[in-house]
Order: C-alpha cells, then sequence, then structure tokens
C-alpha cells in the first residue's frame, strides 16, 4: 500500500472523536431539547461501535501497554476541570449558606449507598471468592456521583430549565463535593484488605484512615484548594482591572487553574479532587467571575449566557466518553451475567431513593418526596466511579505483598464498576425525559420593573396602560439592590404551584397557581411597592407578599 495512506491509530482516533463531536453539534438541539440525551450517552454508544468488538477502528490497548494508567489519567484530567467548574459556577457562598441540605444528602446518600451496595455485592459474588471485606472496596467505587453526567444531565441540559435553581444546585453540589470525599471510602476498605490478615487491631486502622485519610487527604486537600482559589480569584479580578488580560485568555486561565491544582495537590499527596471543587468554590466565593461568551442577536436577548467551561466540557465529555466505550470489557461481562444484572437493578431502585426519601423530611431544601425521588434517581456514576477502580486496583498491586491473594478481587473489580457506569449512563442518560412527571413547570424570566416616578410626573401623553396606572399612583417605586436575595429573579411555574426564585437559586416564595397555565412567552414583572413585593403576569396582578415575611 502506498505509505501515505497508511494512518497510525492516532490519527484514527483523532477523526472519529472530531467526526461525532461535529455530528452531535450539529444536531445537538435534536438530542438536548425533543430527546433529552446529552453527549455522554452519544459518545458511549459512538464509541462502543467504533471500539474493538464491532468496528474494531478505534482501540486504546494499540497505543500502550497500559491502558488503565491511561484511563485513570484521562479520568483525573476531565474530573479536576469539571469539579472546578461545578463549584466555580455555584451560587456565591452556595456551601455555607446551604451547609445543612448537603450534608445531610451528601454523608446520608454516601454513607447509606456504599454500605447497601457492598452488601449487595457481597450476597451477590461471594460464590465466586469475594469476602465483605473486598465487598466494600467495590462498594466504594460507587460511592462518588458523576459531577460530568450530572452536569450533562440537569446542569447545562434543556431539561435543567425545568427543574428549580435550588434542586439542581443541590444535585451539582454534591455531586462535586463527594468525588473528593470518596476517597476515605476507598482507602479504609483497602486498610481492611491488606492489614486484617496480619491481625492488624482495628483501632490502628481507624487511627491511621482519620490521620492520613480524613485530616491530611481531605482536610488539608480542602484547606489547599481554598488559598488556590482564592489566589486565583484575586489575581484575575487584579488582572482584569488592570486590563492585562484578553478575554482569550480567560479560558487559559480557567483550565489552567484546575491544571495548577491537581499537579501540585497530587504532589502533596492530598486529595486533588476534592481540592479542586474546593478552589473553584473559592473562585466564586464573593460572586462569579466566569467569563461569558454573550449571545448576539435580537432572538437571543432571552437567553443564558455561553460560558467558557461549558464548551470545554462538551468537547471533553464527548472525547472521553468515545474512549470509555471503546475500551469496556464486554467479553468479562458474560461469566457474571446474571449477577451484573441482580446488582444493576440494585444499584437503580435501592442505592440512593431510600435514603432520600427517609432524609426528605429533615433537609430543608427537599421540600416533598417529589423532590426526594428526584435527587434519588439523579445519582449518576461514571467518570469518578471509573477513577475510583482504577485507583484501587493500583494500591492493591502496588501495596499488597502479595497481589496474587487479591486476584478475584482483581478480576471482577473493573467488569463490576463498568457495568454499572454502563447502566447509569443508559438508565440516567434516557430517563430524563420520562421524568418530566417531576415538574411540569415552565421557567420562566422576571422582568424589574425599571420606572420610579409617580404617576403625577408622568405626562398625559406619556401615561401608561391602565394595568400600570394603579401601581404608578401609589408611592414611589423602590427598586431592590442588584443582589437583594428577597427579590425574585425566576418563577417555576406548573398547574398548581408558582415558586418564585432568587439569583442564586434560593427559593423565596410559593404559592398556589389560581390563574391558568402559563406559557413560556409569559411576561412576569415584580417590583417593589414599599415593604411588599408585587408579581404580575401580563398586567394583571397574581401575588404580593411581604419582603419581610420571606425565608
Amino acid at each position: 500500500m502506498w505509505y501515505q495512506l497508511e494512518p497510525t491509530q492516532a490519527h484514527i482516533a483523532y477523526g472519529l472523536i472530531g467526526a461525532v463531536s461535529v455530528i452531535f453539534s450539529l444536531v445537538s438541539l435534536v438530542f438536548k431539547e425533543q430527546l433529552f440525551i446529552g453527549e455522554a450517552i452519544v459518545g458511549t454508544f459512538f464509541g462502543c461501535i467504533v471500539g474493538p468488538r464491532v468496528l474494531n477502528w478505534f482501540d486504546p490497548s494499540r497505543w500502550t501497554s497500559k491502558v488503565d494508567d491511561l484511563t485513570f489519567e484521562l479520568s483525573r484530567l476531565i474530573l479536576v476541570i469539571q469539579l472546578f467548574a461545578t463549584g466555580a459556577e455555584l451560587p456565591p457562598k452556595y456551601v455555607w449558606k446551604h451547609v445543612r441540605s448537603l450534608n445531610l444528602v451528601l454523608f446520608g446518600a454516601m454513607i447509606y449507598g456504599w454500605l447497601v451496595l457492598s452488601l449487595f455485592v457481597w450476597l451477590i459474588f461471594r460464590s465466586v471468592g469475594l469476602n465483605f471485606s473486598d465487598s466494600l472496596l467495590v462498594g466504594s467505587t460507587f460511592v462518588a456521583t458523576d459531577p460530568v453526567l450530572a452536569a450533562a444531565i440537569v446542569g447545562k441540559s434543556k431539561f435543567a430549565e425545568r427543574i428549580r435553581a435550588d434542586i439542581r444546585n443541590l444535585i451539582q453540589a454534591e455531586s462535586g463535593s463527594n468525588d473528593g470525599l470518596a476517597f476515605p471510602f476507598v482507602t479504609l476498605s483497602m486498610n481492611l484488605i491488606l492489614n486484617r490478615p496480619d491481625n492488624i487491631h482495628a483501632g490502628k486502622i481507624v487511627k491511621d484512615w482519620i490521620l492520613v485519610g480524613i485530616l491530611y487527604q481531605c482536610a488539608f486537600g480542602v484547606l489547599f484548594g481554598v488559598v488556590i482559589g482564592s489566589l486565583g480569584r484575586y489575581s484575575y479580578l487584579f488582572s482584569r482591572k488592570q486590563h492585562w488580560i484578553d478575554n482569550e485568555s480567560s479560558l487559559v486561565f480557567y483550565v489552567g487553574l484546575s491544571l495548577i491544582i491537581t499537579g501540585m495537590a497530587s504532589i502533596l499527596g492530598c486529595d486533588d479532587l476534592l481540592a479542586s471543587f474546593s478552589a473553584g468554590c473559592a473562585y466564586s466565593w464573593g460572586g462569579q467571575i466566569d467569563f461569558e461568551l454573550q449571545p448576539s442577536g435580537e432572538e437571543h436577548t432571552d437567553s443564558e449566557p455561553l460560558r467558557f467551561s461549558s464548551i470545554v466540557d462538551l468537547l471533553l465529555n464527548t472525547a472521553y466518553f468515545v474512549f470509555v466505550g471503546s475500551i469496556l470489557p464486554w467479553n468479562e461481562y458474560s461469566p457474571y451475567a446474571g449477577r451484573l444484572v441482580a446488582l444493576g437493578v440494585v444499584f437503580v431502585f435501592l442505592s440512593r431513593i431510600p435514603a432520600m426519601l427517609l432524609l426528605q423530611h429533615i433537609t430543608p431544601d427537599i421540600r416533598d418526596w417529589k423532590d426526594a425521588l428526584f435527587i434519588g434517581h439523579f445519582g449518576p456514576r461514571g467518570v469518578g466511579s471509573i477513577f475510583c477502580c482504577l485507583l484501587a486496583k493500583h494500591l492493591l498491586e502496588t501495596r499488597s505483598p502479595d497481589p496474587s491473594s487479591h486476584e478475584t478481587l482483581l478480576k471482577v473489580l473493573w467488569p463490576i464498576t463498568t457495568f454499572i457506569v454502563v447502566v447509569s449512563v443508559v438508565v440516567h442518560g434516557f430517563s430524563i425525559c420520562c421524568f418530566t412527571v417531576y415538574s411540569t413547570a415552565v421557567k420562566v424570566r422576571i422582568e424589574r420593573q425599571t420606572t420610579a416616578e409617580s404617576m403625577d410626573s408622568v405626562d398625559p401623553a406619556d401615561k401608561p396602560k391602565s394595568s400600570t396606572r394603579r401601581r404608578m399612583s401609589k408611592l414611589r417605586v423602590v427598586q431592590p439592590d442588584a443582589d437583594d436575595p428577597g427579590f425574585p429573579k425566576y418563577a417555576y411555574v406548573s398547574r398548581s404551584k408558582v415558586t418564585l426564585v432568587n439569583r442564586h437559586g434560593d427559593v423565596v416564595r410559593e404559592f398556589e397557581n389560581k390563574h391558568g397555565s402559563v406559557s413560556p412567552t409569559s411576561q412576569f414583572v415584580a417590583f417593589k411597592e414599599g415593604n411588599h413585593i408585587i408579581i404580575e403576569s401580563n398586567g394583571s396582578e397574581i401575588k404580593r407578599y411581604d419582603l419581610e415575611s420571606v425565608a
């Protein structure tokens, strides 16, 4: 063959990843707004087709003999960028303001899910040689919900507009923080596996776990991330104030700060994932400053701004899930097919939903059982589970004095984890359209009343319509501050209820909808009159409430 027509595996990979990215981009609105499918499930399906099991066009095992190491570092790269973005795009001081709800959902779901899934792994796979300590390690790979899939499903999709902002923020904050907090579960399980056969006292195992896994890796990781994120924020603001940084460099700064965090945190031996999320939260602590690409054209005046992070996430996530789809061990699933299916059913129905239903009564941000069911269902596993699985394999192979004694665990760890990831991608990816029953709400942007004049100061020729005459004939309209937490920005309107949400995503008021259905083109106007906030829809008052009564 002519030597110019002998492409390398890397060239084929570039072409295939570029092809799926271009095709998905061309029909992205169809997938996201009509089929409610994100880039993760498209990339995984495409990777399976072009991978070694079908067309054999895309095979990472031909690139290197250390596919696990390559996958591990790619997973780390995707996670640190996504975790930093998740923290940076949360409302200012969100973690502090919602600490109770976040901690209840975070630790309640993690501990419950770890114990339940570990128990069922042991019950289902003990006949193949797994003991309970081994099962705890397998279960620890499912502790972390995935920020990549969570963002693709409820964070940046069209469906996200139908989810109340406080619920969406809670899901994203949980998915961002629990990836780093999965480390202690992995290390505790690993300590039990490696030390219990030597009859080391349980107290010493717990002491080492608290000192190293909790205090150094996690607590120091949080502190390190906060310091780097704060320095990054002040450096960026100072440079922008001095007009030293251009628009294009904002993207480099965003990604580069994520890489600095993971590099330095890994060198120091602390939790780089938790450090990345903490840095993102510190970066936006005083207000979101992520550079935005504003949409152009009059037809987009009501659209949300496009963020650099969204563009980077779309490109990286598509490429990563094509890669994951190509390395799925399909031949390793067949010996455990029945067991894996049973574990998949347990994962979907028992890993989170019961815990959320129990916690709904004591969690402030979970307002009813529908919220609890929704949060319990949308706990996808993906990049974080793959990362934890490969970390566990690495620790077993390097720290165990006799890795061959863990042959069964090493043999089943990868297929179990990847199968659950496939189940999660499929179930959570395709269940979005089914979960529209959760909320039939229409998200309506609330416009602020800009008129601050009294009726007496308006010329007769410029007198407003009768719907506003009543309002303007009263006292002067006092405009609230831009950061007023009691002033609504969006209304989520369903057939039975209207929920008002402020610019931080907090629910400021709820009331029954007695005015029929509201379309996306409805014009909501909010204005402050004395100590009251009044909401009008298409010129008619639908609600007024006392500002001091807002929780």
